[in-house]
């Protein structure tokens, strides 16, 4: 007996362990900046308050509670506690200025309304796309667009209503001095020094972006769609001749279970015999916790392999083939090339296959064309056929009544009861066998007579394929290789340097096989899904903040939210895959959530008559502690994650990785940077309307003086 049911559980437990410490962590957060238990408990009510009604609406989607949608809230929850800390650090910041808390909590949650209401809006305005990506890239991101989005939404409000409802009557002035933090007067000078250098600082995040993408380019970081997890259960395909029997097929797997059971990482081994053909067989070995053993399960299959390679007379190789078309499970490599003479696509798939079993990290290459099997050609002789007066469709009937009997139309049937039994005549096997039977098979003319076989068509012995696969109307040959320590962008890679690859035969071409094929699907999708959430986080900033200007200023932050990701990832020792791009696109929404904070209030302390450097320092002083604290808040929620405790660390902690890598850089570098980027944008756009003013102001003098002479008049 075998079952994938205890790794499932085991990542779900492991993504609720992830889900409720990072919660924890979270409200540990929001105490030690805040110091007060009444603030840390109205900010941790946000958690339950948003998570329980996101089951809710997700239940009647067709959603289930899946590794996908808990990993989504996991990611989400320091983000589900963002708003409801800006609003109490607000409020709690307006009450240590002496005023009562229901004063207090009113006139701080119309301060902060626009500045949360656009963070949300930004985190959603990103999802919103990626929830309609097409095909099964989409179906992953689907679920998680739809859990990350319905979460924050009711995060957004509760914190615009319960929070401020709660504080009103719940806090109360403490003894506890307001005082700056240890590192606000160092803060400040660097700010100062980098309002004064602003066109070095923009010089300095451009660089730091392209210094991320060449260090990615460097430390050789790879592409693939899913990196391998071990779920402690090791498959292996066996394949046998064709026209082997279940018995002999049933004798070799009797020996890979021999060789599996002998193992101790081994606790149990299923196999199953026949599948699409007797000479077919998967086998699956149960493997005791990863914790109690050497050898990863990926490691363990390919020892194996290695050992199996003794059995004569059976191809096996690690993984079973995936069925309908999804991706593979990370752990092999597909080069597929399309044609269609046989004879060249064969002699192309053999020179690739050679040299692909030289490439480092390539191991078991197997080409996956069907094993040749013995079998009689007839091949017909036009000129005799033709003076007999026999066609190569009577020959051809003539041969498969004889050796596998005629179609079942036209076979007799033998009524039993209410059954009709197909009565199959044809050669024994040991006629089928003997040529001589063969040759004197009788084939009738157009005359009536009949002639020998022999005297219309040569016979002889050959061998072919069992199966012919094709692909788009041509026909295809697949070579697959087990990853031994590199992804599937680094072995495609290596493969496309090779001669045979890059020389292939006229008539002959290569198409996306295996996960090389689902990662250009993802790239596509995942370029599409960026686009189209920068315009829309654009149009939701202008909508909100009634300019065209501040948005790019707000924006700004997304370049060092990417690079720190690329970095994260880097120091991590993590390729790019499909859970890493879920957490960049994540930090699309996230990393604008700070530059908001503070652009919000530079608006308002302009509007109150301040002066521009003036109000950005103000609003630096008064908005750096909530956005550390949001920071910190958000990095605490996803640690668990990034750690990798539990099951499906492999799928789950590269999103985390990026997330905190894009979270720390855009946080620390973007309270000097977006400022300086704030002073830039601002002049240019002072710069666009006074000459829009000028060529306007033109425009209406123009069309006083062609008013004037009608008013003489």
């Amino acid at each position: 007996m075998t079952s994938s049911v205890q790794y499932i559980e085991e990542s779900y437990l492991a993504s609720l362990e992830a889900l409720i410490l990072g919660a924890v962590l979270a409200v540990i957060v929001v105490w030690i900046f805040l110091r007060d238990w009444r603030a840390t408990l109205i900010a941790a009510t946000a958690m339950p308050m948003s998570l329980i009604p996101t089951f809710a609406i997700l239940a009647p989607m067709d959603q289930s509670l899946n590794v996908v949608t808990l990993l989504a809230l996991s990611l989400t929850i320091g983000i589900l506690v963002d708003d409801a800390i800006v609003e109490i650090e607000n409020i709690v910041r307006h009450m240590r200025d002496g005023k009562p808390p229901y004063d207090a909590a009113v006139e701080a949650a119309d301060e902060i309304g626009l500045a949360v209401v656009a963070t949300t809006g930004t985190i959603i305005a990103v999802f919103a796309p990626v929830g309609f990506m097409p095909g099964i890239i989409g179906q992953f991101f689907k679920a998680f667009a739809l859990a990350a989005c319905i979460s924050v939404f009711f995060s957004l409000v509760v914190a615009r209503t319960l929070t401020p409802l709660m504080a009103a009557y719940m806090l109360k002035h403490t003894k506890h001095e307001d005082r700056d933090p240890f590192w606000m007067s160092g803060y400040l000078k660097a700010l100062r020094w980098s309002l004064g250098n602003r066109w070095k600082v923009f010089i300095l995040g451009a660089l730091f972006l392209i210094g991320s993408i060449g260090l990615s380019i460097a430390a050789r970081m790879s592409f693939e769609f899913m990196s391998p997890a071990d779920e402690g259960r090791a498959a292996f395909q066996i394949e046998t001749p064709p026209g082997t029997t279940l018995r002999e097929t049933d004798a070799i797997v009797q020996r890979v279970t021999d060789l599996l059971d002998a193992r101790p990482e081994v606790t149990s081994v299923y196999a199953a015999i026949g599948g699409q053909d007797v000479n077919q067989a998967n086998v699956y070995a149960d493997m005791v916790p990863k914790g109690d053993r050497d050898l990863s399960q990926q490691a363990f299959a390919r020892v194996m392999v290695d050992q199996m390679k003794q059995i004569p007379g059976a191809r096996i190789r690690a993984g079973i083939a995936q069925q309908g078309g999804g991706p593979g499970d990370g752990t092999s490599y597909t080069f597929s090339i399309l044609g269609d003479d046989p004879d060249t696509l064969e002699a192309a798939a053999r020179a690739v296959e050679e040299q692909m079993r030289g490439v480092p990290g390539l191991a078991n290459v197997v080409n996956t064309a069907a094993i040749a099997r013995p079998e009689i050609v007839v091949t017909p002789r036009p000129d005799e056929a033709a003076l007999a007066g026999v066609s190569a469709g009577t020959i051809s009937q003539a041969v498969r009544v004889a050796t596998i009997g005629d179609v079942d139309q036209n076979l007799p049937k033998y009524n039993l009861g209410d059954r009709q039994i197909p009565i199959r005549l044809q050669l024994t096997e040991e006629a089928r066998e003997d040529l001589n039977v063969l040759e004197n098979l009788r084939v009738p003319t157009a005359s009536g007579t009949s002639v020998p076989l022999s005297a219309v068509a040569d016979i002889a012995f050959g061998a072919g394929p069992a199966t012919v696969s094709r692909q788009d109307r041509s026909r295809i040959a697949s070579i697959t290789a087990e990853l031994d320590g590199i992804t599937t962008g680094a072995a495609g890679q290596a493969v496309q340097r090779l001669p045979a690859v890059q020389n292939l035969p006229a008539g002959v071409r290569q198409v996306p096989a295996g996960d090389a094929e689902f990662i250009q699907e993802m790239i596509t999708g995942f370029a599409i899904a960026f686009v189209s959430g920068i315009l829309l986080m654009y149009a939701v900033l202008t909508l909100l903040f009634k300019s065209f200007a501040y948005p790019i200023t707000i924006m700004a932050a997304l370049p060092l939210a990417i690079g720190g990701a690329f970095i994260a990832l880097v120091l991590a020792d993590r390729s790019f895959s499909m859970s890493a791009l879920i957490g960049v696109l994540m930090l699309m929404g996230i990393a604008a959530k700070n530059s908001i904070l503070l652009v919000d209030y530079v608006i308002i302390a302009e509007q109150e008559g301040m002066k521009r450097f003036d109000a950005i320092m103000d609003a630096a002083h008064k908005r750096a502690r909530p956005i550390l604290m949001t920071t910190f808040a958000m990095g605490a929620g996803m640690v668990p994650i990034a750690i990798g405790w539990g099951a499906d660390v492999e799928f789950r902690s590269p999103m985390a990785i990026a997330v905190l890598g894009g979270l720390i850089s855009s946080t620390f570098l973007s309270l000097l940077y977006i400022p300086a980027i704030f002073t830039i944008v601002d002049d240019v756009a002072q710069f666009a309307r006074r000459r829009l003013r000028g060529l306007t102001a033109g425009q209406r003098r123009m069309d006083g003086e062609r008013e004037q002479p009608k008013l003489a008049e």
